[in-house]
C-alpha cells in the first residue's frame, strides 16, 4: 500500500487507485456482505425495545406530557396528560441512564453504517500493516486520502435515493404510467 508522500509518478498514482479499489472491496466484504447485514439486523432487533423506550422518553421530555400512541401521532381528540416536575426529572434521569448504557451499541451501529468511517479505518489498518509507525501523521493522512476514491467509487456505482426511487417507479414521472 502506498502512502501519499511516495506518489511521485504515474505508477504511484495507478498504485494508489488500485489500493483504493482494494480498500473499497475490503469495506464491502466486511460491512456490506450478507453476514454483516444479518449481524446488523440481529443487533437492531435486540435493541429495538431500548430504542423505542429512548424515543418515548425524549418525546415526553419535549412535550412535557405522558406518552400515548394517539398523542404521538398527533390525534387532537386525545386529552393531554401533563407530567409533574418530579416525573420530568425522573424521565431525564432514565434518559441519561439509557443513553449511557447504549453508547457502545450506538457507536457500533454508526460504524456499521458509516461508509466513510469504514474506509478510513480499513485504510489505516492496511497502511499500518504495510508500513512502520515512523510517521504516524503521514499514515493517517494517507488513510484519509484513500477514502476519496472509495467515496467516488460508491457514488458512481451505487444509485442515489432519487435514482433508486425512479427505477422502482419504472422511470415514469410521478410513478403513474397510465395504469401499466
Amino acid at each position: 500500500m502506498i502512502r501519499i508522500d511516495a506518489i511521485t509518478d504515474l505508477a504511484g498514482i495507478v498504485q494508489f487507485f488500485v489500493w483504493a479499489a482494494v480498500v473499497h472491496g475490503v469495506v464491502h466484504f466486511l460491512f456490506r456482505s450478507y453476514p454483516a447485514e444479518a449481524l446488523r439486523a440481529k443487533m437492531g432487533a435486540k435493541q429495538r425495545p431500548q430504542i423505542h423506550k429512548y424515543r418515548k422518553l425524549q418525546w415526553e421530555l419535549q412535550t412535557k406530557e405522558r406518552f400515548t400512541d394517539e398523542r404521538a401521532r398527533g390525534d387532537e381528540m386525545t386529552a393531554a396528560q401533563p407530567l409533574t416536575e418530579k416525573e420530568l426529572k425522573d424521565r431525564e434521569k432514565q434518559l441519561k441512564e439509557l443513553g449511557k448504557s447504549s453508547k457502545g451499541f450506538r457507536f457500533l451501529n454508526y460504524f456499521m453504517s458509516c461508509g466513510f468511517c469504514q474506509a478510513v479505518w480499513i485504510s489505516l489498518v492496511l497502511l499500518l500493516i504495510c508500513h512502520r509507525f515512523d510517521t504516524i501523521w503521514l499514515t493517517v493522512a494517507s488513510a484519509f486520502a484513500y477514502t476519496l476514491p472509495c467515496g467516488l467509487i460508491i457514488r458512481l456505482l451505487v444509485p442515489s435515493g432519487d435514482a433508486a426511487a425512479r427505477s422502482k417507479q419504472g422511470g415514469c414521472p410521478g410513478g403513474d404510467c397510465g395504469g401499466r
